[in-house]
């Protein structure tokens, strides 16, 4: 049996047993079916016993289910009674409650530069943030159970747990250090070809910006010296060598403030519609701080 467990799974186990139904469990809990399943999956795995068997009449828990049952009920009501006895008030009664969000790693520098500066953090919570992933079916799961209260990206499946809001305008500009040797203010695509750049190893999630920068990498004789998931590393790169890189234009202000680089105008980046969204679970419509932070965001 796997030492570690996932706490959140326990009022899954207690609906299932309480309506005999996956599908009775999905409505009492308000989530999607395909929750219920992912959690009984992760029931089953770390308990090595299939837990309910399928009947003509839904499902039935097994003795280890219904001995699990006796213990989790209790805490599961505990937990609800004492929600319900502060309906409204949960964010207010805890000292440092925490966020959890998924975004890339120029997007956390970015959401905590600006909580800590508007003393959201830690006044009012404490952000904790979680690895950014492209498996969508695990981040969208991820919200339905609500492990993660925030997820910042540009591509999400439609689901019927989760709300989007829309963030910020994805444009790409080019920038560099400050104290490149060749590159000035602005640069052709013709000397871009021939300079030393490094590269997102990811797709920015959009068929048009991915096919965009194609066209104008063609363009290009070499190969970026690096290519890398993490913006960190990246800009980091960028600060120490005579490379240049696309970012997303709406953190220009921020990171030519904080770091030595500067942008680069150019005319062969052509500018698209393309947003970013925060996507979290509509339980949490009512959560004023999660959307303080979504709405801090958008500013």
């Amino acid at each position: 049996m796997n030492n570690s467990f996932d706490y959140n799974l326990i009022k899954f186990l207690v609906a299932i047993v309480d309506t005999r139904s996956m599908t009775g469990a999905s409505e009492v809990l308000d989530t999607a079916p395909a929750a219920v399943s992912y959690a009984v999956a992760k029931l089953r795995k770390h308990y090595n016993d299939p837990l309910f068997v399928r009947s003509r009449n839904g499902v039935n828990p097994t003795t280890l289910a219904m001995n699990l049952y006796e213990v989790f009920n209790p805490i599961n009501k505990s937990i609800a009674d004492n929600i319900t006895a502060k309906k409204g008030d949960v964010i207010s009664r805890l000292k440092h409650p925490t966020i959890v969000v998924r975004a890339n790693s120029i997007m956390e520098y970015w959401l905590t530069h600006n909580a800590i500066k508007q003393k959201i953090v830690p006044n009012k919570c404490t952000l904790d943030f979680v690895n950014h992933t492209k498996n969508i079916d695990k981040r969208v799961n991820a919200l339905r159970t609500q492990e993660v209260d925030i997820d910042i990206d540009i591509v999400m499946e439609s689901d019927r747990n989760i709300i989007s809001t829309p963030l910020i305008n994805v444009e790409l500009t080019l920038i560099c250090r400050k104290n490149h040797p060749r590159i000035k203010d602005s640069i052709s695509l013709k000397q871009f070809s021939t300079e030393n750049y490094v590269s997102r190893l990811s797709t920015y999630g959009s068929a048009n910006v991915t096919s965009e920068l194609e066209n104008v990498f063609d363009s290009r004789t070499t190969m970026p010296w690096i290519r890398s998931e993490s913006f960190i590393n990246l800009l980091l790169n960028v600060i120490d060598n005579d490379v240049v890189m696309t970012f997303p234009k709406y953190l220009i202000p921020l990171i030519t403030e904080k770091f030595p680089v500067k942008e680069v105008y150019c005319d062969f980046l052509e500018k698209k519609e393309l947003y970013a969204f925060a996507y979290t679970h509509k339980q949490n419509i009512k959560n004023d701080l999660i959307f303080e932070l979504i709405h801090l965001m958008q500013q």
